[in-house]
């Protein structure tokens, strides 16, 4: 968030504070945890607030990030974060802009790799499986809708 620096004692009406901005657009998102679905973990800290308690800050920065087990549903969260950035600056008389410095998937499959990974496994003698790691595996299975090779 940017805008206008000033003293906050001297000329406090002569600034907008981007920290302001900042700490309203992290307030919205907090308030949308209980609106997304549960999966989702929203994160955020503040890089940058200010040079000195006294002086209203031009310039703030915070570092968010959104993760869910489903990319669809990550994107469309982002969107709503975004819009949280937008509305705090509206209502601070800030400037906003944002990077999308990262993004990651929670489970990128490498089929080759497990293929040759099982191939090698069985060439070893193969792996068995305790009843409970069978469950383990097939409640992993649910979760990602992929298949899991162990026997009944």
């Amino acid at each position: 968030m940017l805008r206008r620096s000033s003293h906050a004692a001297a000329a406090p009406e002569r600034g907008k504070s981007a920290l302001d901005a900042v700490e309203a657009m992290n307030f919205m998102v907090n308030l949308m945890r209980e609106h997304v679905p549960m999966e989702t973990r929203m994160h955020y800290v503040i890089t940058r607030g200010g040079e000195a308690p006294n002086v209203v800050p031009a310039f703030a920065e915070s570092y968010q990030y959104v993760r869910h087990p489903n990319a669809l549903v990550v994107q469309q969260i982002f969107e709503r974060m975004v819009k949280t950035a937008e509305a705090a600056a509206l209502g601070t008389q800030t400037r906003m802009e944002y990077e999308v410095i990262n993004g990651v998937y929670n489970l990128l499959p490498n089929e080759t790799l497990a293929k040759i990974m099982h191939k090698n496994l069985e060439a070893i003698g193969g792996v068995t499986y305790s009843p409970e790691e069978k469950k383990i595996c097939r409640g992993h299975h649910q979760n990602v809708s992929r298949r899991c090779k162990v026997d009944s």
